[in-house]
């Protein structure tokens, strides 16, 4: 189901159910004024109470002044690797392999534990000691605004307490920082880690941003 506001005399779409891919928290905060009721919808103001359980969008820098309505890539997400030990505390869906036939018969979808779970990793003989994963949204908790990842295998979200929080961010900036201390990637990663940390400051809240793992 869809999810819209009306901003002005324009129609703009939000999300779909709790996944408001197309508004970051601030852009409620700075437009609940100018926004208004649309059939079918809720009312604007309750799109910021927390016991809805909507996620946001994330406050990516590069994306900073296009606002609500206005970001192209409705599910986009920062890259970044953890170690797999951080990964096997994830509770990893399984991932649908398609298997093409040579005669040209139908294809079987063949069902295969996540690459970035235990259970893969026990069976793989070339694993790479990484695991690839990507910052995706925010979720009011507690008062604070929690970062959302998922795994970039079979799609995963958790959202992440403080302590974990910070060791996502020790792990990006270590994913990034052979780019070199100066390269635009490692810089815009360092941006991203500013971003993640604010959220979980309930006293000194930034315009772009608030970790108990659990399903997101």
């Amino acid at each position: 189901m869809g999810e819209y506001v009306k901003y002005h005399s324009e129609q703009i779409k939000i999300g779909t159910c709790e996944d408001l891919y197309y508004a970051r928290y601030q852009d409620f905060v700075d437009n609940l004024p100018h926004f208004s009721y649309m059939d079918g919808n809720l009312q604007p103001s309750k799109y910021l109470k927390e016991e809805h359980g909507w996620r946001y969008r994330f406050p990516f820098p590069k994306e900073d002044g296009l606002g609500i309505g206005r970001y192209k890539d409705y599910d986009a997400g920062f890259h970044f690797c953890v170690p797999l030990e951080w990964s096997f505390q994830i509770e990893h869906q399984d991932v649908c392999a398609s298997i093409k036939c040579k005669d040209g018969g139908y294809n079987v979808n063949n069902y295969i534990k996540c690459p970035n779970s235990k259970e893969w990793v026990k069976t793989c003989s070339n694993r790479y000691n990484d695991a690839p994963f990507e910052v995706i949204r925010q979720k009011q908790v507690e008062g604070n605004l929690w970062t959302v990842i998922r795994c970039s295998y079979c799609e995963s979200a958790v959202r992440l307490d403080r302590k974990d929080a910070a060791s996502l961010c020790r792990y990006i900036r270590g994913y990034h920082r052979p780019y070199g201390l100066e390269d635009s990637r490692y810089l815009y990663a360092r941006e991203v880690i500013k971003r993640i940390i604010a959220g979980y400051n309930k006293t000194r809240r930034t315009k772009h941003g608030n970790c108990q793992k659990v399903t997101a």
